[in-house]
């Protein structure tokens, strides 16, 4: 086998790892960056940017354009509040993308609405429903008027911390008006807080489902114990001692007039 000559200066090291000393022995080098392998990239570094098509990028911005003339008529404003590589993103052209984009605030204000009537008529079916139970840890019920109080409470604060997050989850340039989660606030801002009156209408339909919509899980939860407490298939109003309908909206108690019914509900809504 031919021997292989090695040039090395004397006192550097050789341009391998490693050489022949003097003595005939073979001696390891110093290593050098040069000499150790390059490390290989995880797939997705090898994989080079593949830039989107024009007809990709032109059909992306068909589809903000058409979004936009959408969103004004529904009376939104025309710059959906959505980041910028979402809004450019390829998936943004699928049906669900678009609509999650085109209704963003009525989306909102139909789960903060959906939230608080939620908690608001569950409190009100768990203290109605449990009244008297012997079986609960105070062994009269579930609950009482301050529970329901607790409840409607914590529905509005819940309800609040569902609608803004998209303020700081998402946070775009344009604000995000809310959380208004009732058709008599949306009405208050129209007149007072120049809240755009397109507007109006789609708020208005987002919470009226929203609050529709918590009311019959609320419902179907307590089934069961409504027809216990009233009777299978019957179901009454205030004034009968097992009304169930209570659960669901106010009713005025019988002394009082139209005239104090509405000073009453003015009252408290303006308080």
């Amino acid at each position: 086998m031919d021997n292989v000559q090695l040039h090395t200066t004397p006192g550097q090291p050789s341009s391998i790892s490693g050489g022949w000393s003097e003595k005939g022995s073979y001696r390891e080098g110093p290593a050098t960056l040069a000499d150790l392998p390059a490390a290989s990239a995880s797939h997705h570094e090898q994989r080079p940017p593949t830039p989107q098509s024009p007809d990709v990028f032109n059909s992306l911005k068909k589809t903000t354009s058409d979004l936009t003339h959408a969103r004004q008529l529904l009376g939104l404003q025309p710059s959906a509040p959505v980041i910028e590589e979402h809004d450019v993103a390829e998936h943004s052209r699928l049906a669900w993308s678009k609509v999650k984009i085109l209704l963003r605030e009525p989306f909102a204000e139909f789960f903060g609405t959906f939230i608080l009537v939620l908690f608001g008529d569950g409190s009100v079916a768990q203290v109605l429903l449990s009244a008297g139970q012997k079986s609960a840890p105070g062994g009269d019920g579930y609950g009482n008027y301050q529970s329901i109080n607790w409840g409607w409470g914590l529905g509005v604060m819940l309800g609040i911390y569902v609608r803004i997050p998209i303020l700081v989850i998402f946070p775009t340039s344009i604000p995000i008006t809310g959380a208004y989660l009732n058709p008599a606030i949306t009405l208050t801002n129209c007149l007072l807080r120049k809240l755009p009156w397109r507007r109006f209408p789609i708020y208005f339909l987002a919470q009226f489902l929203g609050g529709l919509v918590a009311a019959a899980v609320v419902y179907a939860n307590y089934i069961n114990e409504i027809n216990a407490f009233e009777g299978h298939n019957v179901r009454t109003v205030p004034p009968s001692k097992t009304a169930t309908a209570g659960i669901f909206c106010t009713y005025p108690q019988q002394p009082l007039t139209k005239a104090s019914q509405f000073f009453s509900e003015f009252i408290a809504s303006r308080v």
